[in-house]
């Protein structure tokens, strides 16, 4: 996972709308990882989950986890 992480992460800076996009491993949980993101707007984003590099980080994190991958969006305080 970590790898393909890595290499999304490469991939998702060139996107054209991503400001920010990082990888954390959780201290206390060792299979547990926080993606902080941020995007220009929701059309950037929606192009990012059509990217080859998305793609196989989705099926890589949904075969780790053995089922559908949770994710919870979040507003940035302030807004």
């Amino acid at each position: 996972f970590e790898a393909q992480a890595k290499k999304t992460a490469a991939g998702t800076l060139k996107e054209k709308g991503c400001t920010a996009y990082e990888f954390h491993a959780d201290a206390e949980h060792p299979n547990r990882y926080i993606l902080v993101e941020k995007w220009d707007n929701a059309k950037a984003l929606e192009a990012h989950f059509k990217e080859q590099h998305t793609l196989d980080l989705l099926k890589v994190a949904e075969e780790v986890a053995a089922g559908p991958i949770k994710f919870d969006l979040g507003t940035p305080l302030g807004k």
